[in-house]
């Protein structure tokens, strides 16, 4: 009588085990993704931070830039006024120095109608 007890104690052992190492590895396995994602939200949070920076860095140069281009049209516009005074040239167009004058007007660059005025 002795057998069926020990072979059913090892059945329900066997089974109590696969359960039990079932609930454990499933716990285990929330807290490595939770910390992967934890992980993966922290780079990513870096990355935008990163691409804000150079975002800022590349609005800096640009607008740097645009004013290197309006002191050369500015003085290639008083050159070939003192230069060719009898000729009438059209004046280099002016270019606009921030994203807000373009949200102000239409036009990225300004006429030499408008500039003349």
């Amino acid at each position: 009588m002795e057998w069926p007890l020990v072979f059913a104690a090892f059945i329900l052992g066997l089974i109590l085990g696969y359960i039990g190492k079932t609930l454990v590895s499933r716990g285990l396995g929330k807290s490595s993704k939770s910390v992967a994602i934890e992980r993966s939200k922290m780079e990513l949070s870096q990355h935008k931070q990163e691409v804000s920076d150079h975002l800022a860095e590349q609005r800096a140069l640009l607008g740097q830039l645009t004013e290197q281009i309006n002191r050369l049209n500015q003085h290639w516009n008083q050159g070939s006024q003192r230069l060719a005074k009898e000729e009438q040239l059209a004046p280099l167009p002016f270019m606009q120095s921030s994203i807000s004058d373009l949200d102000d007007k239409s036009d990225a660059v300004l006429s030499p109608e408008s500039i003349k005025n």
